[in-house]
C-alpha cells in the first residue's frame, strides 16, 4: 500500500500534524479548565470574605440585606427568559423591549 516514498512521507506528516493538533487541543482544554476553576475559587473566597465581614459588622440581617441588594443590582447578562417570558439583558429588560421580547437593535 505505501510503496512510494512520497506517499509514506505524506502519511507521516499528516499523522504528526494530527497528533500535534490533538495535543494542542488537550493542552488548551486543560489550561482553560484550570484557569476557570482558579477564577471561580478566587471569586468564592472574595464573596465569602465580604459576607463574613458583613456578618461581623451587621449580623445576619445585614448579610441577608447585602445578598438581596447584590441580586437586585447585579449587571450580568441574562440569557434565559425572564419571568415575563421575554428575553433581556441585565437591567434593560422591560425598557425599550420590542414586542418579540428582544432588546436593542434590529
Amino acid at each position: 500500500m505505501f510503496r512510494s516514498t512520497s506517499l509514506r512521507l505524506a502519511a507521516l506528516y499528516t499523522t504528526a500534524f494530527a497528533i500535534s493538533v490533538v495535543m494542542l487541543g488537550m493542552l488548551t482544554l486543560y489550561t482553560t479548565r484550570q484557569e476557570l476553576a482558579d477564577q471561580f475559587d478566587r471569586r468564592i473566597r472574595a464573596e465569602s470574605a465580604a459576607l463574613a465581614q458583613e456578618y461581623r459588622s451587621e449580623g445576619l440581617t445585614g448579610v441577608m440585606e447585602a445578598v438581596r441588594e447584590r441580586d437586585l443590582t447585579a449587571r450580568r447578562p441574562r440569557l434565559w427568559p425572564a419571568r415575563t417570558g421575554r428575553r433581556g439583558a441585565g437591567g434593560t429588560a422591560g425598557r425599550g423591549a420590542r414586542p418579540n421580547g428582544l432588546v436593542g437593535g434590529r
